[in-house]
């Protein structure tokens, strides 16, 4: 199983961190996002930019340095963002989301 980093969005600011899976709930309360990052990613695994007031981004082209999409290339990203009232959920979608198949 891959490893899952929680992280709290309180007054805390999440900057630059890389996970596979980030989780924000508001404090003392049941509901929260989490988003799921896919390997296949480039530069996985994502670096993600959390603030208090609302931000919650995947950050790679700030945190990991610039990257060149040549003219006729593409560059997909692929998330799986969950919307929760229980944070006891939340590793079991990540289970399924990881091992689903490709």
């Amino acid at each position: 199983m891959k490893r899952i980093i929680t992280i709290l969005l309180a007054a805390v600011l999440c900057v630059g961190t890389m996970t596979t899976c980030v989780l924000a709930a508001a404090s003392g309360n049941d509901l929260g996002i989490a988003a799921f990052d896919d390997e296949m990613n480039e530069r996985f695994p994502t670096a993600w930019h959390i603030r208090n007031y609302g931000l919650f981004a995947a950050n790679n082209l700030y945190f990991k340095g610039g990257f060149t999409i040549k003219a006729g290339e593409s560059l997909t990203y692929r998330f799986r963002v969950v919307f929760h009232e229980d944070n006891s959920a939340v590793a079991d979608r990540y289970i399924l989301y990881a091992n689903r198949e490709r």
